[in-house]
């Protein structure tokens, strides 16, 4: 996952689990406090949404994060 903070890109890196809890949690540890509040306003906006808008949104997100090109 790649945060911009002020034009800076910063990679995070998560180690995948079969334990869904202990990977939530490492996530959330490994984001520093400000960009993790970036990231709560960010879900906050996102819910407000319809849900076809929202389901449309965040599969172009998954797009460009796999490198594909949005339609």
């Amino acid at each position: 996952m790649k945060i911009s903070r002020k034009n800076k890109y910063e990679e995070i890196k998560v180690k995948i689990r079969k334990n869904k809890d202990q990977e939530d949690l490492e996530f959330y540890e490994s984001i520093a406090p400000e960009d993790m509040k970036l990231y709560e306003r960010f879900v906050e906006l996102l819910d407000m949404l319809p849900e076809q808008k929202r389901n449309k949104y965040i599969q172009k997100l998954i797009d460009v994060a796999e490198g594909n090109k949005p339609e």
